[in-house]
């Protein structure tokens, strides 16, 4: 340990750059970063994924009632429902998988 780094419990000092980390040497670390996992990322991109199929599937009902009436549904309507949808999954992905 040079001078300026001082380490109190799991706080980690330098006064050089005057950075202030984190050890986290306890067990209890473990438990809360598990506990973290899931509220932060899979909860959110589980109700990313289940809104997108719910989206697809009265999408799909859409259709299949149009086609029962004798009407139809445009496929640019069907086209920008997709495309939202799937951008909208695909841009969720990337802030789950990094963090």
């Amino acid at each position: 340990k040079q001078w300026y780094q001082r380490r109190v419990r799991d706080v980690f000092f330098n006064y050089r750059g005057y950075v202030c980390d984190y050890g986290f040497s306890s067990n209890i670390w473990t438990l809360l970063s598990a506990g973290r996992l899931i509220i932060v990322q899979c909860i959110p991109m589980s109700g990313i994924a289940v809104t997108t199929m719910i989206l697809l599937y009265q999408l799909c009902e859409a259709y299949r009632e149009a086609k029962r009436s004798g009407t139809y549904i445009s496929w640019e309507d069907v086209a920008t429902v997709l495309f939202t949808s799937s951008t909208y999954f695909i841009t969720a992905l990337p802030s789950t998988a990094y963090s």
